[in-house]
């Protein structure tokens, strides 16, 4: 089971819960697990309100789950809420629209729904989380291409190989020998064209 690791719930006390887990976006550190965030009650001891902003946090697992197996990454995406108004279901780039247009005048300390780090300027720090998923996408496309490179190499390095090892057997005469050599030929030429063409490209 997927659980927060070193979390406990404020109203509870319970450690390391699973399920749901809610973070609010004004007070310092204030967590509730799904069962007390359910219930809706106000803690009259602390200085968290039913009315404060809450970010959800899924674990691993649900997080599976709830999106059918696709397997969360930093790339993966966000449901956020507003630290202002407290409206979730927001994508990153949504989230600053809605700021901008619904709350440009707030100047108040708040927590990030992506951080938890308190700022005084929200959507500038919003922005910087938006550049640093931009340079995720791009290393990751990166890596994509340098391994297919590197797959398409070794195919055809297994191709020369088995060509080579074909072409010792000295049988011209056989047919199935002359079928499988210019088959292997075929497939070579076939694959270097390929590779001549993506790196013209």
């Amino acid at each position: 089971m997927s659980i927060h690791h070193g979390i406990s719930c404020d109203l509870c006390r319970k450690l390391n819960f699973s399920g749901r887990r809610y973070k609010c976006l004004i007070c310092n550190d204030f967590d509730l697990c799904s069962i007390c965030y359910d219930k809706n009650q106000n803690l009259s001891i602390q200085t968290h309100s039913i009315h404060h902003p809450m970010q959800l946090i899924l674990t691993s697992n649900d997080y599976e789950h709830i999106y059918f197996g696709y397997i969360r990454t930093q790339r993966s995406p966000m449901s956020l809420t507003c630290p202002y108004c407290n409206q979730n279901g927001f994508s990153l780039n949504i989230l600053i629209k809605h700021i901008n247009e619904q709350h440009l005048i707030s100047n108040y300390s708040i927590r990030c729904p992506i951080c938890f780090t308190r700022q005084n300027h929200l959507v500038e720090h919003l922005h910087e989380h938006t550049e640093n998923n931009l340079i995720i996408k791009t290393k990751t496309i990166k890596n994509l291409d340098s391994d297919e490179k590197q797959i398409k190499t070794s195919e055809k390095s297994l191709l020369e190989k088995l060509l080579d090892n074909h072409s010792n057997k000295n049988e011209n005469n056989n047919q199935r020998y002359l079928f499988i050599h210019l088959l292997l030929t075929d497939l070579l030429d076939q694959k270097s064209v390929n590779m001549n063409v993506e790196i013209n490209s």
